[in-house]
């Protein structure tokens, strides 16, 4: 990653070679990026203060030869994460750090930045990203998000110019659900689907008691690694949601703050959860699952093995408890609540009826039914 020398604007670069990028304003009112790199920091500092004095005309002279720079989206992404990584959560950053490697670095790591964004280029990864079926818009928006963001950084420290950073800006506009091939249907399980999941795991198993936590409270994978007795109220049955493990064993703040939330427990699940605590001796200060991921995915899929069931992700067990809440809901004629179901969840308002709403398109006309 480049690092600042004692001339300003002046680069080192991990090599060992110095660079400058600089923005030059010709007659006819036109500019032109300048790069250069040399061996040299102070001979760079002396080009650029004479492109500052003499213009264009500073590259003619009869100075030491210097190289055209080659800025490197490899180099823009590190750029880019050394300044996100400042401002944002861990959690947050190696979650950006993992998207970049995956869709964006993969294609373009020692690519010139010049020619990321040739118009052909833009369009063909995009293309490929629009392709792929194991992620919603969503997500794909998520990406082409963050491709902009990194040409925006680029296009402010003058390595693209404006007409470049707006073709990226034109060409990868959001993607809409109807251009996206990934099926859009929220994965859930019924209760009965649950309950043959549940019955077969064995008794006394942690499993037992874990599997049945995750689908009555609809809590994050990270949440409830991180859930202690102390985050539980028996008199109120209150589940105190204030933490989250991360996948790197970390504890941190939940996911955003709307994450920061009270939940009802009912009153089976209190009951389980406070005799669970109590057998294994479970102190205040401790996690009450203190399992892996890893072993947790397996052991999901081993018992949707056993009992027939179709396999869905650990975050669907989220969506399933939402569909369980919406069924009761629609059991008794009352109209779906999802203002309370928004903030069980941690969710906004907006994102839960944009998840959820299309589950039930019956539910409006219960609504109605109900005038």
């Amino acid at each position: 990653m480049p690092v600042k020398t004692r001339y300003k604007g002046i680069y080192k670069k991990e090599n060992g070679s110095y660079f400058f990028n600089y923005r030059i304003k010709l007659e006819d009112g036109t500019y032109k990026n300048i790069c250069r790199q040399g061996k040299s920091a102070s001979e760079l500092n002396e080009l650029k203060c004479r492109l500052k004095t003499e213009g264009i005309a500073a590259l003619e002279s009869d100075l030491p030869s210097y190289s055209e720079d080659i800025y490197t989206m490899g180099e823009a992404c590190s750029d880019f994460l050394e300044a996100y990584r400042l401002k944002n959560k861990e959690t947050t950053f190696q979650s950006i750090n993992e998207i970049i490697k995956k869709y964006i670095l993969y294609n373009f790591e020692n690519e010139d930045i010049k020619k990321v964004v040739q118009t052909k280029n833009l369009q063909k990864w995009k293309n490929e990203i629009v392709k792929i079926t194991a992620i919603h818009a969503k997500r794909k928006n998520r990406i082409l998000s963050i491709f902009k963001d990194i040409m925006k950084r680029a296009f402010l420290q003058n390595f693209i110019t404006q007409e470049e950073y707006g073709k990226v800006q034109l060409i990868l506009e959001s993607i809409k659900d109807d251009d996206s091939p990934m099926d859009k249907n929220v994965d859930f399980w019924t209760y009965q689907e649950f309950q043959k999941f549940y019955e077969s795991i064995p008794d006394e198993s942690v499993w037992k008691m874990f599997f049945w936590f995750l689908y009555f409270t609809g809590l994050r994978i990270g949440e409830i690694l991180a859930i202690k007795p102390s985050n539980i109220d028996i008199k109120k049955r209150t589940l105190y949601i204030r933490n989250q493990l991360n996948k790197f064993n970390k504890i941190t703040s939940p996911k955003s703050k709307l994450g920061i939330r009270d939940i009802l427990l009912d009153s089976t699940t209190l009951k389980m959860i406070q005799e669970y605590i109590t057998k294994n001796k479970i102190k205040n200060n401790e996690f009450i699952f203190s399992i892996s991921r890893t072993e947790i995915k397996r052991k999901k899929g081993l018992y949707c093995q056993l009992a027939g069931v179709k396999i869905i992700r650990i975050h669907d067990f989220r969506h399933s408890h939402v569909s369980l809440l919406i069924n009761k809901y629609l059991e008794n004629n009352l109209a779906i609540d999802f203002l309370t179901i928004a903030k069980r969840m941690g969710h906004s308002v907006n994102e839960t009826m944009e998840t959820y709403a299309h589950m039930y398109p019956s539910a409006q006309k219960n609504i109605i039914d109900l005038l």
